[in-house]
């Protein structure tokens, strides 16, 4: 047999295209399986097929970690590798296989998973792996554009449009329309879209940038590899065409200040919005309290256990160390004055200290 037909696989054993095989008579003489193809169907409901884009090996171990942690399950999921990089998973509820489907990309060591339906009986290895679900943006689109019907076209440009997330259904600001492309990882990233209004020939250029996007090369535009694993990685600054420009920032929910309040508008002249996500200014520790038992208020939760921390250790200390009575401390007040404090009259149980913290006043 002709070497020049053979493959060296990893394991240093030959294998051959099965085109170049000659078939002989009794193999050519195949089976017919007795076998119920809608209940083996059946049986693999909620069944993918995971490659991930990557040319090096790793450890199936350490992959399925990752991807469980990623993707936070409520139920268990059956795996197994079934090849040098192809992975079936099966879930155990529609929840987790919609989360997983829909909610992606899911990245492993900066490379995206590949995830294809599977039905069970179809031979894995005819399973092609050419598509990527992704969330893209175009930026600065008139208000008037950011409809379903224009996103399906301009989704176009870059993929599959899946869907359209509609302006209409999105409260406060943002400065792009979102749409669920399904992308061919064998082309460029799209970086701009050129669009014409109607007959008119002048033509307006818009951004596009990308949710988690995964490691992509700088030269050539395409997802899997990088700029220094592009031919001999050797490029001149010139030739950098897709940069860092091109992932798009986390989505954060804005709403404005005093939307959930009874007729309260924000009139101080600082940021009209803050987010949803939790992510707040500092409050000073001078402002009143909101639910107006008290002036005094805490500004920091961490700074109250680091004080009672403190009050616990001073007040083991004191009782690992007697004061003698008579004892006296000097003091320094802010007009430079020194003050004689006696240690039997300032020691203060620590319990007492602990429980007004918290601004809450006290009878002495």
């Amino acid at each position: 047999m002709d070497k020049s037909n053979l493959d060296l696989q990893p394991e240093g054993r030959f294998e051959c295209e099965l085109d170049d095989l000659n078939i002989r008579e009794d193999e050519e003489q195949g089976i017919i399986l007795e076998a119920d193809l809608e209940k083996m169907k059946a049986e693999a409901l909620w069944t993918a097929l995971a490659k991930v884009n990557f040319l090096q090996t790793f450890s199936h171990s350490v992959f399925l970690a990752n991807m469980k942690y990623a993707w936070g399950l409520a139920r268990e999921v059956s795996f197994k590798a079934i090849g040098e990089n192809l992975f079936v998973f099966q879930f155990s509820c529609l929840g987790d296989w919609r989360k997983v489907m829909e909610e992606g990309p899911w990245l492993f060591r900066g490379n995206v998973v590949l995830l294809e339906k599977y039905d069970g009986v179809t031979k894995p290895s005819t399973v092609k792996f050419k598509k990527l679900a992704i969330w893209a943006r175009v930026y600065d689109l008139p208000t008037c554009f950011r409809n379903e019907k224009i996103g399906h076209q301009l989704g176009d440009k870059i993929g599959d449009t899946l869907w359209v997330e509609p302006d209409n259904d999105v409260k406060g600001w943002r400065d792009y329309l979102r749409i669920r492309v399904n992308m061919d990882i064998d082309k460029p990233l799209t970086r701009i879209i050129f669009v014409s209004f109607g007959k008119e020939e002048k033509r307006e250029v818009f951004r596009v940038k990308y949710e988690k996007l995964p490691k992509f090369c700088a030269i050539c535009g395409l997802i899997g590899h990088t700029k220094f694993e592009c031919g001999d990685g050797v490029h001149d600054k010139k030739a950098i065409q897709y940069g860092d420009w091109l992932s798009a920032s986390p989505e954060k929910k804005w709403k404005a200040k005093g939307s959930n309040s009874s007729g309260s508008t924000d009139t101080k002249g600082s940021d009209s919005w803050e987010s949803d996500q939790g992510i707040h200014p500092k409050k000073s520790t001078e402002s009143k309290c909101e639910e107006g038992s008290h002036k005094d208020s805490v500004g920091d939760y961490d700074d109250v256990q680091e004080d009672a921390r403190s009050l616990m250790k001073r007040g083991r200390d004191q009782q690992q160390m007697p004061i003698r009575k008579g004892a006296s401390k000097s003091l320094m007040l802010g007009n430079g004055e020194h003050l004689n404090v006696n240690m039997t009259m300032a020691t203060v149980p620590v319990s007492n200290q602990i429980g007004n913290l918290g601004g809450q006043p006290r009878e002495t």
